[in-house]
């Protein structure tokens, strides 16, 4: 036998296959402490939005991949959690760091409530259910100018001490 076939995995079919330890991103934190330093403001911002955005298809994975579930209403949840922390800061001036704690135990208070009526649901049904409650977020946010602007959002923002 080859070298080649001795390092194949059964069922891989993918050829070489070699295996990196599950805890490879532990290297990321050094790199991303020291990354604002070297990267520059646009850097930074870049560097922050693709965090946030692999958060969110990480989350999309274990609902969709994992869960086997079609969610519709997922972004809904990270838009509660951004103006939890938008209107701690800008309506009751919180401690940033505080509020850092508190938006996603608010976000996940929500997600409970919101949960206990969808995951009854199989389907067709659950999907249903999230595009509404979905919905209603958005008309909540956008229909509400008294405390967070409506469409226009909250201008105001505050830097971290």
């Amino acid at each position: 036998m080859s070298k080649r076939a001795d390092k194949r995995e059964p069922g891989n079919g993918s050829g070489f296959t070699r295996h990196i330890p599950d805890y490879w991103w532990l290297a990321l934190f050094p790199v991303m402490a020291v990354a604002p330093f070297f990267l520059g403001e646009y850097g930074t911002i870049l560097a922050r939005e693709m965090l946030i955005m692999g958060l969110f298809a990480l989350s999309l994975n274990i609902i969709l991949g994992n869960g086997g579930m079609v969610h519709f209403g997922h972004g809904a949840f990270f838009g509660i959690g951004s103006y939890t922390l938008a209107i701690m800061l800008k309506k009751y001036s919180i401690n940033p760091y505080l509020s850092f704690v508190i938006a996603p135990v608010v976000t996940a208070f929500i997600a409970l409530i919101v949960g206990w009526f969808c995951v009854r649901l199989t389907a067709l049904y659950f999907s249903i259910l999230t595009i509404a409650f979905g919905q209603l977020f958005y008309i909540i946010v956008f229909e509400c100018t008294v405390s967070r602007g409506g469409m226009t959002g909250s201008t105001e923002s505050r830097s971290l001490p």
